[in-house]
């Protein structure tokens, strides 16, 4: 359909893109600090990302399903992001996973 499918862990563009879509990824990336110090670098100031993550969810694709991240933890990791709004999908205190928007 057009749309670019990167290793977000070493994506190879900067301040490309207005958005970036991580729909249930991170949970996949073992390395997931460089994945995010990649997604920061693809965005162009004031991109944003949209990121979708498990939390209470039963394990798949086995055995490249490496975490689950909690509210708390989110925060820390785009910490370098602007702005970081993140919506507990669920009860906020046993979520079934969290919805994050996050602008550079």
């Amino acid at each position: 359909f057009g749309h670019r499918v990167v290793d977000i862990t070493a994506p190879g563009f900067e301040d490309e893109f207005d958005v970036a879509i991580v729909s249930s990824v991170l949970e996949h990336v073992y390395d997931f600090d460089a994945a995010v110090t990649g997604l920061g670098q693809v965005l162009k100031p004031g991109g944003i990302a949209r990121i979708k993550v498990p939390f209470l969810f039963p394990l798949h694709d086995e055995p490249g399903d490496y975490w689950r991240f909690t509210e708390h933890a989110l925060r820390r990791m785009l910490a370098g992001f602007s702005s970081v709004d993140i919506q507990a999908d669920g009860p906020r205190k046993a979520p079934f996973g969290y919805v994050v928007i996050a602008v550079k």
